[in-house]
């Protein structure tokens, strides 16, 4: 159980490595304990640490198998939650169709228990699946309402990413100034919060939009610094 929350604090925080090692290990020591429910939790865990664009087997594997799992044991709630944790494997394969399908069974699932927690992440998925076909309109309003369940729980530590989110939405809809409002709020709030691959992210938007407002020395500045980030924390960007 310590290994597993410490992979889903350094998943949060950016740290994929050292999340996919504890969640690899906590599964490893549930399967020999013959806890399923357990194990299909690690597994769904994994399979969002797991980078499927070098591991493309692992992730899917982590996937299915947590699914099966939590069919065979009959749990509603952990079936959405794997069927949502597929949703991200695909979306990080670029099969945003496929993220999309994922992410829209797992909304209704949750939205039928009433769970608002996870129905603000899938929602924030389904936008980033809207942003990936281009749809930038759809995505602005998923994202929105991301946001808006988020802020009505108090849940303030998921707000950046979804406000980084909307840069890049300000952005596809060229509205650059918009862009650097929304990359610099969620860059106060990722610093706050330590998370370096957040701060990163936020950088590299912004140097996206004051590269579109014309201003490369300083575009080159930001993106050098989001890169000096990542080489320092050793996290990766999405």
């Amino acid at each position: 159980a310590v290994l597993y929350a410490g992979g889903e604090f350094a998943w949060l925080f950016g740290e994929y490595d050292v999340a996919r090692v504890r969640l690899e290990a906590s599964g490893a020591i549930w399967r020999e304990l013959g806890d399923r429910r357990a194990l299909a939790f690690a597994l769904q865990s994994l399979a969002g640490t797991i980078d499927p664009r070098t591991d493309q087997i692992g992730a899917t594997a982590a996937a299915s198998e947590s699914l099966r799992l939590f069919r065979e044991l009959g749990d509603p709630w952990g079936v959405a939650v794997a069927v949502h944790s597929w949703g991200i494997v695909a979306l990080r394969q670029n099969d945003f169709a496929g993220a999309r399908v994922r992410f829209e069974e797992a909304l209704a699932r949750y939205r039928e228990m009433g769970d608002d927690f996870f129905g603000a992440h899938v929602l924030n998925g389904l936008g980033d699946a809207a942003r990936g076909e281009g749809d930038h309109a759809r995505a602005g309003a998923l994202y929105a309402e991301s946001l808006a369940l988020f802020r009505s729980q108090g849940l303030l530590v998921f707000m950046p990413s979804v406000l980084h989110n909307l840069g890049y939405v300000a952005l596809g809809q060229d509205d650059a100034r918009r862009a650097l409002q929304l990359f610099r709020e969620s860059l106060e709030l990722f610093r706050d919060q330590g998370d370096q691959r957040g701060v990163a992210e936020c950088l590299a938007g912004l140097a996206g939009a004051v590269g579109v407002l014309c201003q490369p020395r300083d575009a080159a500045w930001l993106f050098g610094a989001a890169e000096a980030v990542l080489e320092a924390s050793g996290a990766a960007m999405w």
